[in-house]
């Protein structure tokens, strides 16, 4: 049996997957790298992830930052590693891959996680980092392009306590054995302040010192 399910493995070694969909979740974003595809559910498209203003700030800070993590999922620690079939394989120069492996360690070295060990919840950290970067990238471009009388703190504002709101459940700050053990994501507040304290311009926007736990010296940029 075993020497069986051994060469059914091996064959498909470098083969692309089946063309099945991947299948809906109760989750509210999911990437699934097998088929390089992302599932988003249809939950999500109300408030507080969408609004019907033409231009709001609070739908990039949610549905936005969901729809980065879950495309930085495609280049992700996890992610990266597959090409676009799906297929295990090497894409990346040794250079390219060597500046991102420093990237990478630089947010587990802040987060206290080890790269062989905690590679899951650092494929978390690194999507939700990148997710938030993109939203507010997004949304500064798209003000920039409609124009608007309000200072631009105001939009970032708004964007960031959405992104906040968007994470926040009544976990605390504790979370059983169990579930730390089935779910890569880091604890809430860890998640939420792991990812704003990476992005300049909240420490900019909230009037943050430097040095503070939000506004560190040091910060790490994926991308």
């Amino acid at each position: 049996m075993w020497a069986a399910r051994t060469r059914l493995a091996l064959a498909r070694v470098g083969v692309p997957i089946d063309d099945a969909p991947p299948e809906p979740s109760f989750e509210v974003g999911q990437y699934d790298h097998r088929h390089n595809v992302i599932w988003l559910s249809p939950e999500i498209v109300r408030p507080p992830f969408v609004y019907a203003d033409e231009l709001n700030a609070m739908t990039f800070g949610a549905l936005g930052e969901v729809l980065g993590h879950e495309i930085a999922h495609a280049l992700s620690p996890w992610s990266r590693a597959y090409d676009a079939r799906g297929r295990l394989r090497e894409t990346w120069s040794k250079g390219a891959l060597g500046a991102y492996d420093e990237r990478v360690a630089c947010l587990a070295r802040q987060s206290g996680l080890q790269p062989a060990a905690d590679l899951a919840r650092i494929d978390e950290n690194v999507a939700d980092l990148t997710g938030l970067a993109l939203a507010l990238d997004a949304l500064e471009r798209e003000v920039s392009r409609v124009g608007s009388t309000r200072p631009p703190n105001a939009w970032r504002i708004e964007l960031f306590v959405a992104f906040a709101q968007s994470a926040c459940t009544l976990e605390g700050d504790w979370r059983s054995d169990l579930l730390m053990a089935s779910d890569p994501h880091a604890l809430v507040r860890d998640r939420i302040n792991g990812a704003v304290k990476n992005v300049p311009k909240f420490a900019e926007t909230f009037l943050c010192t430097p040095g503070m736990p939000l506004a560190p010296r040091e910060r790490c940029a994926i991308w």
